[in-house]
């Protein structure tokens, strides 16, 4: 499992960067073919926000830890600094 956290000030921001990263994550496992890897959210992270940063959150989730790997490390590729308000973290294996 792969847990895919954002944070920003703006909550529009945020959600509008968790809704394009599913959106590619989506492409990029029908693109590679890639077989029980499942995208789930966006939704609020468990603790919505902190020190008035909105947080929202997407779980990469399957059985092969490589494959995981391989569809966060395509989208990490392609997205560059597309959404320079919001922070992005990668955490495998939460």
């Amino acid at each position: 499992m792969i847990r895919i956290l954002f944070s920003g000030i703006s909550e529009a921001d945020v959600m509008a960067a968790a809704e394009w990263w599913q959106e590619s994550l989506k492409g990029i496992v029908e693109e590679t073919k890639i077989t029980g890897v499942e995208v789930l959210g966006p939704a609020p992270a468990g603790i919505p926000k902190i020190k008035e940063r909105f947080r929202w959150q997407l779980i990469l989730k399957g059985a092969v830890s490589t494959d995981l790997r391989k569809v966060a490390g395509t989208l990490l590729q392609r997205a560059g600094i597309r959404f320079k308000k919001v922070t992005v973290s990668i955490d495998v294996d939460p």
